[in-house]
């Protein structure tokens, strides 16, 4: 999953390492893995379209705004 930045990226992997994991591939990227097993649909939703929005053009994001 994408993330914001490096500090969003420590943010997850020390406040919920049960479901975010990294490896040294990943380092220096704000990019994270996710223990797909351990987390429900609702959350893993959110997470999905919150790394979509941080990367997707403004008016596609905006589009999805109007739809919500």
């Amino acid at each position: 999953l994408y993330v914001g930045d490096e500090a969003e990226k420590q943010a997850l992997l020390l406040g919920e390492p049960e479901l975010f994991f990294s490896t040294p591939d990943y380092n220096g990227f704000p990019l994270v893995m996710l223990r797909l097993e351990r987390v429900d649909a609702t959350r893993l939703e959110e997470l999905v379209t919150d790394a979509w929005r941080m990367r997707a053009p403004a008016l596609l994001a905006a589009d999805l705004d109007d739809r919500a």
